[in-house]
């Protein structure tokens, strides 16, 4: 089985464009596809990579033009289900036509690949189910790139899929350089400790600069939380900032 992915973000805006010009709203004119076989990706990919599970459109990465993506594929790495992997794909110009929406180059992040260390992951963490682009945090330090990637089943401090995010700061080569990791394990402040199944790190959202500090944070969910939890996450050091908790309750 090969994994594909889903339309691509970065041509969204020409595409709208291009369609009300047209006056055909709501109609596909172009499209481009990014898997084993095509697009100019060569992976490789294995069965069960889940590639395209979580994606996000960072804008400019290689200082091209070209918006490009940054793909989860949470599944099987090595051999062994529930790792997972992050790729960041720069895609080609839209003016060359023949090449336009594909792959012109690749780098992958992985337990040890791409600068992330080994032996940080276990079996069912599903590292890469949600991604986020976080801009450049340090500003003028040595990191150009931050991505928060969620692993909603990692089993920190005994918690089984009490869920982590990890905060990875990027090279200019986009290698992993630093990283700070959200568990159970690592949250410094602000956040409840998590419980069994609570499954955070489901879902990212930056939320601008939540606590006025000049950099962005983050809004991370805990799906499998019984009462609807959720945190905010400080850019700078990655550490948890504020949580938000409330139950919402159906009514008739």
């Amino acid at each position: 089985m090969t994994a594909a992915l889903l339309p691509l973000c970065a041509a969204v805006t020409g595409l709208c464009s291009a369609a009300a010009q047209a006056g055909s709203y709501g109609q596909v004119l172009e499209y481009s596809k990014i898997s084993q076989a095509e697009g100019g990706f060569i992976g490789p990919l294995e069965d069960w990579d889940h590639f395209g599970t979580s994606i996000d459109c960072p804008g400019d990465l290689d200082g091209d033009g070209v918006a490009d993506l940054i793909v989860g594929a949470p599944g099987r790495w090595e051999g062994i289900i529930g790792h997972g992997a992050v790729w960041i794909l720069l895609l080609n110009p839209y003016e060359l036509h023949e090449t336009e929406g594909t792959v012109k180059a690749q780098y992958k992040i992985a337990e040890g690949v791409g600068g992330f260390p080994e032996a940080v992951l276990d079996d069912g963490d599903w590292f890469g189910w949600s991604v986020r682009y976080l801009g450049d945090l340090d500003g003028e330090g040595p990191h150009v790139h931050a991505l928060a990637v969620g692993a909603y089943g990692d089993d920190s401090d005994g918690a089984y899929d009490g869920g982590a995010v990890w905060i990875l700061f990027l090279d200019a080569a986009f290698t992993v350089d630093w990283y700070v990791k959200l568990s159970n394990d690592h949250l410094e402040t602000g956040c409840p400790t998590l419980g069994y199944a609570d499954w955070f790190g489901y879902s990212l959202d930056t939320i601008g600069d939540f606590d006025n500090d000049g950099v962005i944070d983050l809004a991370v969910g805990a799906a499998g939380n019984n009462d609807g939890g959720g945190c905010a996450a400080d850019g700078r050091s990655g550490s948890a900032i504020r949580q938000r908790s409330r139950r919402y309750r159906g009514s008739k």
